[in-house]
């Protein structure tokens, strides 16, 4: 387990999100595993990230303020909910582009995916992440 600083940049219809954390990385049988909090506006209880990293596909879990899991796999649909404390949220998520890459530095991570909500067109999201070791 080694200490990292995570720079996480968001990109939607919705707009930016840009965001740095610390967290921890563990690299263990062929996965990554990054474990970061997040604070989102409106919630007093931290939200828990674990992101798995396996050689085609992203899992990232939140609990706490706000609980999802959500899956990432090429070219591939997957249903998920999102738990918030105004109510839970349908979506599918379906992964247009995957990028992973373990370097001396860290990780990184690139993913070009669309969420659809059933309520019209579907949102369309870039997510970067660098962890890098501190």
């Amino acid at each position: 387990m080694k200490r990292v600083r995570i720079e996480i940049k968001g990109h939607s219809d919705d707009g930016v999100v840009d965001t740095s954390v610390n967290g921890v990385i563990i690299e263990n049988e062929g996965e990554t595993v990054l474990h970061y909090f997040e604070e989102f506006e409106g919630y007093s209880e931290k939200t828990k990230n674990i992101l798995t990293v396996s050689h085609d596909m992203v899992k990232l879990e939140k609990s706490g303020g706000i609980n999802a899991v959500m899956l990432f796999e090429m070219l591939k649909e997957h249903k998920a909910t999102y738990h918030t404390g105004m109510g839970p949220i349908e979506m599918l998520i379906m992964t247009e582009g995957i990028f992973t890459k373990s370097t001396e530095e860290g990780l990184d991570i690139s993913l070009d995916y669309t969420i659809d909500y059933g309520t019209g067109e579907p949102a369309r999201n870039r997510l970067s992440l660098k962890a890098r070791y501190i």
